[in-house]
């Protein structure tokens, strides 16, 4: 297992932007606004767990640890590649913190917040594929195409898998019954390494 701790992740700001739906033409005082999603965007934090294994490719799935993927579109993916690189992306405990706060005592700094986590949470996963492609490039390797638990038919169930294999509960990271992670800024995703 590999930890970036406080990844300082690189967010296109027009993403945040569009996220909130932010038009500079309409938002009232729209410099108050745009203040506060820089300062958001320069206090937030991400942790970023993984691992790379072996593909062991049996009976027309990937299989890690003994255990099944059930999913064609994974399949599909990765069946082809010679590493599997699992993943996750979170917030730091402050600023989950933070979060928790604004959501109780100023709904415009959440909402601002929850656009910033959002983004640096998918970017955290860009940034360690772009990180690790550039460590595997002189092998002549390169990460695939990532997919989360839940989306297509890689069943969202699957999060019980990556939060136990990446001992996410050691990050402060629980999962519901209907396998959410808390805090809800904390992405996991598969793809292959070919």
């Amino acid at each position: 297992m590999k930890i970036i701790n406080n990844a300082l992740i690189t967010v296109p700001r027009k993403h945040i932007l569009h996220r909130l739906k932010f038009n500079k033409h309409k938002n009232i005082d729209s410099d108050k606004f745009l203040k506060i999603i820089e300062h958001e965007i320069n206090m937030t934090s991400n942790i970023i767990i993984y691992d790379i294994v072996d593909n062991l490719f049996q009976d027309n799935k990937i299989v890690i640890d003994n255990v099944s993927f059930e999913s064609n579109l994974v399949t599909k993916f990765m069946k082809n590649s010679k590493k599997i690189l699992l993943m996750a992306s979170t917030v730091t405990e402050d600023t989950f913190s933070r979060y928790q706060k604004y959501k109780e005592q100023d709904m415009t700094k959440y909402i601002i917040l929850d656009a910033v986590l959002s983004e640096k949470t998918d970017y955290g996963l860009d940034f360690l594929q772009n990180t690790l492609n550039r460590e595997l490039l002189p092998q002549g390797m390169k990460t695939g195409k990532r997919i989360s638990c839940g989306y297509g038919d890689f069943d969202i169930k699957n999060q019980e898998f990556f939060y136990n294999y990446l001992n996410l509960k050691k990050y402060n990271i629980t999962l519901s019954e209907n396998y959410i992670m808390v805090p809800e800024k904390t992405v996991t995703a598969i793809c292959g390494i070919f």
